[in-house]
């Protein structure tokens, strides 16, 4: 568990955002071929699951390791 920031320190992490023009799937959509990204999102946590074959995990990880914000990536 990791503790939530505070509001004026903006923790709300738009994971879709960060993987920029990536396929991630919306709730609600259907999964396709086009879908890249899926994400299980919680209040403190998430996974992230690649779909593509050509997007490595190390890939993913790199995107994800530029917001400061976020604390442990495995």
């Amino acid at each position: 568990m990791t503790r939530i920031l505070p509001a004026e320190q903006n923790p709300v992490i738009d994971l879709a955002a960060l993987f920029g023009d990536a396929q991630v799937l919306r709730p609600g959509e259907a999964v396709s071929k086009e879908t890249d990204i899926i994400l299980a999102v919680n209040e403190t946590m998430a996974y992230v699951y690649s779909l593509q074959a050509d997007r490595s995990l190390r890939a993913t990880a790199n995107v994800l390791k530029n917001d400061p914000r976020i604390d442990f990536i495995a």
